[in-house]
C-alpha cells in the first residue's frame, strides 16, 4: 500500500575472459560477479536488477534456466530486488498449442523453483516482443503472455512475485530481431496492454530522444496498472 520506486540496473555482466556477445555460461550463476558488482550498483542508488534471460525458451516451448539460488540469494544480501526475465526466440511458433502449453508450464516450473525467494520481485516474460516478432504474431504473443500470467498466478497463489509485461517503444535505429522496423503507432509502449489483463505491472524500453513526450498520457489511457521504465 506504499509507493515503491524501482531503481534498477539492466544487469548483463560478461565474466572476465568471455565474449560479451556470447559469454553467458556463468552470467547469472557465479556469485562472485554479484559480490563484485552489487556494492557498485547499490552505491549509486540502485535497489534492483533486471536480468534478461534468467530462463530462455527453446523452439519447442520448453525452458532452460540460466541462474541459481546462490546467485539470487547473493543479490538479496547486496540489497537488490530481481526482475526475472525470460528470453524468447523470435521464430517461436506462438500459435502452436503444444508450444504454448510448454511455455506456460516452463514459467510455472520456474516460479516454483525461485518464487519463494523474498527478493524476486517480478517475472518478466519476453523483452520488446512487440518489436521483435512479426506483426502477424503479436496477437498470439499477448494471448500467450496472458496465459503465462494467469497460469503462474494460479500456481503460485496470492502474495507471490508480480507478473510484468515489457514492451518496446521506438528504437532510434529501428532495429528489430526480425521483420521490418516498427513505429510507436504500430508497436509502441502501450501495444497489447488490454490483451493481457492478468499482468500486474507494465513496463517499456523507451527510446524517444530528449523527452518522453506523451508517454504518460498514452499509458494512463491504455491501462490503470502500475508502470515502470525498463
Amino acid at each position: 500500500g506504499q509507493p515503491f520506486e524501482l531503481r534498477s540496473f539492466a544487469y548483463s555482466p560478461a565474466p572476465i575472459g568471455e565474449d560479451p556477445r556470447t559469454g553467458t555460461s556463468t552470467r547469472y550463476t557465479d556469485v562472485r560477479l554479484m559480490q563484485r558488482d552489487g556494492p557498485l550498483m547499490t552505491s549509486v542508488g540502485a535497489n534492483a536488477i533486471r536480468i534478461f534471460d534468467a530462463m530462455s525458451i527453446k523452439t519447442d516451448g520448453t525452458g532452460e534456466v540460466h541462474t541459481n539460488l546462490a546467485f539470487i540469494r547473493e543479490a538479496a544480501l547486496q540489497g537488490l530486488w530481481i526482475v526475472m526475465g525470460t528470453g524468447f526466440p523470435c521464430d517461436l511458433n506462438f500459435g502452436n498449442a503444444t508450444v504454448r502449453a510448454n511455455v506456460v508450464q516452463a514459467h510455472i516450473d520456474f516460479a516454483a523453483q525461485f518464487g519463494a525467494e523474498p527478493n524476486v520481485l517480478m517475472w518478466a516474460p519476453g523483452n520488446e516482443m512487440n518489436h521483435a516478432i512479426a506483426e502477424t504474431d503479436r496477437a498470439d504473443w499477448y494471448s500467450l503472455l496472458e496465459a503465462i500470467a494467469s497460469g503462474v498466478k494460479t500456481a503460485q497463489g496470492p502474495g507471490g512475485p508480480l507478473l510484468c509485461g515489457i514492451n518496446g517503444d521506438v528504437n532510434n535505429d529501428e532495429a528489430t530481431c526480425s521483420g521490418p522496423g516498427t513505429s510507436s503507432s504500430s508497436g509502441g509502449a502501450t501495444t497489447g496492454m488490454t490483451d493481457a489483463p492478468s499482468v500486474d505491472v507494465w513496463a517499456g524500453n523507451i527510446f524517444r530522444g530528449v523527452s518522453f513526450g506523451t508517454l504518460r498520457e498514452e499509458i494512463q489511457s491504455a491501462s490503470p496498472k502500475p508502470y515502470w521504465i525498463a
